[in-house]
């Protein structure tokens, strides 16, 4: 044992005369080595004269204070390094350790996105801000020609519920007794507000469980049954065409029955209905359909009666009658084949007209007691829709005649013929189909006794 000094202070310890350490790394090596075991640096070589004290540097880079001579040389035992850690393996716990991060954030963020009330949340956010896009993406509604953003902002305006004077909002979650509540629904209720708090709204919405979203989480959907009116029919007069809203009613909404429609889906409320015909004047009606199911009910109809002809079909109807009445007589009087009537070659078959025709001739012509001339002095015709809610468009035109007459009658007491002299007016009727485009005649009245003339 012997005395050293070490740091200014006096220790006694084991002289160790074998072993140096390096200046950089303090690694221990034996007196004879080159380059150090510990960091691979070149070691100094150490002369110690005989009879001088050896300094040796601390691991610290203190020098230690010199040893007299004849005492033992102490240096200071430094623990061996651990060998550095691959870089392959520092930069997979690094992965490690932030792909955890990321995925805790994610978790929460995720169950942020899903959570019921921020769905809530948002529908409010978008309802103060009037936005009619971002409130039909939130609902999920399914596109179509009536369900559209547009749709449902006049839907929202026509509820009276102050929609467009909304600026502020309050969600709250509506207390339910748990045994009774169901773990499918939640309801939660909203107050909307205008800037001045004069005006309130209250709401409520209900969310339904549908599924799950990021595997993880429930995924929540708003129930929209309180707005869509579903399966209802609309019904106009066979021959006319429709426009619901302005959506032509053609082919895609056609039943198998004439003039019939379905629509398959549509907000509730007020909804235009207009209808149009080539022989008709346009005809505009509203509706009312509220939030069910109609289960294909008729939710309007439109009747014949409901319309009205158009002017230019009344006059195109009404010259064509007072042609066809005026050459009834004329004809009959010169005893022409019915063909040659004028106006009647698109009658229905099943029209007795003709019959009527060969009747009167026998009767009035050919008779001893006949007419011998016809002057017509005036005529005039009212058109009138005749219509017996069959789907088929009928009209009746009534046909004044005003002429003059000469007529060759008997006399009753001598039994002589004597030429006589009048006038007179009278109405016939006619009553008209419309089929593939053509007006026909398939009726009539009157005809008999239109013309009156003096007999006796």
């Amino acid at each position: 044992m012997g005395k050293i000094w070490y740091n200014g202070k006096e220790k006694t310890r084991k002289r160790r005369r074998n072993t140096m350490f390096c200046e950089k790394c303090g690694t221990q090596n034996p007196d004879e080595a080159v380059f150090c075991a510990g960091c691979g640096a070149k070691l100094p070589k150490i002369n110690v004269p005989q009879g001088q004290p050896v300094v040796q540097a601390s691991p610290q880079g203190i020098p230690n204070q010199p040893v007299p001579e004849g005492q033992p040389v102490y240096q200071q035992p430094v623990k061996t390094p651990r060998k550095p850690m691959p870089i392959g393996a520092k930069i997979a716990i690094i992965a490690i350790i932030a792909v955890a991060i990321l995925g805790t954030a994610g978790f929460m963020i995720l169950r942020s996105l899903a959570s019921p009330k921020r769905i809530v949340e948002n529908y409010a956010k978008a309802y103060v801000a009037h936005d009619s896009e971002k409130i039909f993406d939130l609902l999920c509604f399914e596109r179509s020609e009536f369900i559209t953003p547009d749709a449902l902002e006049k839907t929202l305006e026509a509820r009276g519920s102050g929609y467009k004077d909304m600026t502020e909002y309050t969600v709250k979650e509506d207390d339910e007794d748990e045994e009774e509540a169901d773990k499918d629904t939640l309801y939660y209720t909203i107050v909307f507000r205008d800037n001045s708090h004069s005006n309130e709204s209250e709401t409520t919405v209900t969310l339904e469980k549908s599924g799950k979203q990021f595997l993880f989480f429930d995924d929540w959907k708003m129930r929209t049954t309180d707005y869509v009116a579903k399966e209802y029919g609309v019904h106009v007069p066979a021959g006319t065409t429709a426009k619901m809203d302005g959506v032509a009613l053609g082919d895609k909404y056609s039943t198998d029955e004439q003039g019939e429609y379905l629509i398959p889906s549509s907000f509730d409320g007020k909804h235009t209905l207009s209808v149009e015909s080539d022989i008709y004047e346009p005809y505009e009606t509203e509706f009312t359909v509220s939030a069910t199911n109609y289960d294909k009910e008729d939710a309007v109809y439109v009747y014949d009666s409901d319309l009205k002809l158009s002017s230019a079909t009344e006059e195109s109807l009404a010259s064509a009658a007072k042609e066809t009445a005026t050459s009834f007589y004329s004809c009959a009087l010169e005893q022409k084949a019915f063909s040659e009537v004028a106006s009647v070659e698109t009658m229905d078959s099943d029209c007795n007209l003709e019959s009527e025709y060969n009747d009167w001739i026998s009767n009035n012509v050919t008779s001893d007691t006949c007419i011998k001339s016809l002057e017509f002095t005036n005529t005039e015709a009212a058109v009138a829709a005749s219509n017996q809610g069959d789907g088929v468009l009928r009209a009746k035109v009534d046909v004044t005649l005003s002429y003059n007459t000469t007529s060759s009658v008997k006399d009753f007491w001598s039994d002589k013929k004597e030429k006589r002299s009048g006038e007179g007016s009278g109405t016939c009727s006619l009553y008209y189909e419309y089929q593939d485009g053509q007006w026909m005649i398939y009726d009539y009245s009157g005809m008999t006794y239109a013309i009156d003339y003096q007999k006796y």
